[in-house]
């Protein structure tokens, strides 16, 4: 019998199961393979090789092993599991992962996961920013896309590079992250400074946002709303529809809530947090149905019992940001027409410290 044939159905067979994993990538766990080397927040730079060894951990036998990224597709069926890899001379440069997948004899799916930095020493002659002015009117975020032209003539895209700061000349009105998203936070003007190694580029912003205040109930349950400052837990937060307001129309991804801008939780991290492993098996593949969604969970339920739909959320307690100076508490947000929504109610801090 022809080796040859048999051995293109292995490879074959071998990459229909690594893209069969790859489409799936959420649903594949960490394990039964380790990237050895380069450790994990390694710097490389584009254009030079690196060598990437990968170990199946005691007891795995793999049929084939994947190295992935953005820009890097290889694979080999026969251990040692080593790569030589290069990103491409004009890969974005910032955080970029670095996936070895593969399956093994048994069929199951292996997976090792680290974190790249991808970054150059060559300078750089220009950067250039878009937009190249922001209004916020009716959006509640807007990303700058930041490239730079170095040395080599070449234009790399360097957005999320860890050498790349964005700071806001006043973030009362519009405020920043570290890649580059700009949010809006109140009407006004202001600017954002994006820095690169030794060039700057400034970007004026101006807010014109509609306001609308919504009624909200930090902790329905409770008349007096305290917060025990030193809980694990979350505390709920209702908002409550009106005849002039549905709670239906609440981006759910702009809500924050309390000093340090909370974010709701993801029905994912409402479901680690319970643990619960009762119910029936419907149940449980709906808990895991979430646990893939990464959405927000919205509770739906008329709370104060005027027919209508308010909205139940959940925060955690120690992502608020509330000292036992704090008397209130303000959640804020954007709905689909583009209204700036805010809502204040009143906290009692409690644990040490607070009297």
């Amino acid at each position: 019998m022809n080796a040859q044939p048999h051995r293109c159905i292995i490879i074959l067979t071998a990459l229909f199961l690594l893209l069969s994993s790859m489409s799936n990538a959420a649903e594949v766990q960490e394990g039964g393979l380790r990237i050895v080397s380069p450790a994990d927040g390694t710097v490389v730079e584009p254009g030079q090789p690196l060598r990437v060894m990968v170990e199946p951990e005691p007891g795995v036998t793999p049929i084939a092993v994947a190295l992935i990224s953005p820009s890097i597709f290889t694979f080999t069926q026969q251990p040692p599991f080593t790569f030589t890899v290069t990103f491409p001379p004009d890969a974005p440069l910032g955080p970029q992962t670095l996936v070895a997948d593969g399956r093994d004899t048994r069929g199951r799916a292996l997976r090792a996961t680290i974190t790249l930095d991808v970054e150059i020493s060559r300078p750089v002659t220009s950067i250039r920013v878009e937009p190249v002015k922001i209004g916020f009117s009716s959006s509640w975020q807007e990303q700058l896309s930041v490239k730079g032209v170095f040395t080599d003539g070449q234009v790399r895209t360097i957005t999320k590079s860890r050498e790349t700061l964005y700071t806001s000349a006043n973030a009362q009105v519009a405020k920043v992250s570290h890649e580059g998203l700009v949010e809006p936070v109140d009407n006004g003007s202001t600017t954002i400074t994006v820095t690169y190694k030794d060039k700057s580029v400034t970007v004026p912003v101006k807010v014109e946002l509609k306001k609308l205040s919504i009624l909200m109930d930090i902790k329905p349950e409770d008349p007096r709303n305290v917060v025990n400052l030193d809980s694990r837990g979350r505390l709920p937060v209702a908002i409550f529809s009106t005849k002039n307001f549905d709670v239906s129309l609440i981006v759910l991804q702009t809500i924050r809530f309390g000093p340090k801008g909370a974010r709701p939780l993801t029905m994912e991290e409402e479901d680690r947090d319970d643990r619960d492993d009762q119910g029936d098996r419907d149940e449980r593949e709906k808990k895991e149905e979430r646990r893939r969604t990464g959405r927000i969970r919205q509770h739906l339920e008329d709370i104060n019992g005027d027919r209508l739909s308010d909205l139940l959320l959940f925060f955690r307690i120690q992502e608020i940001g509330l000292t036992c100076a704090d008397k209130q508490a303000t959640l804020t947000g954007f709905n689909l027409r583009g209204e700036r929504i805010t809502g204040t109610d009143s906290v009692l801090p409690s644990g040490p410290g607070c009297r």
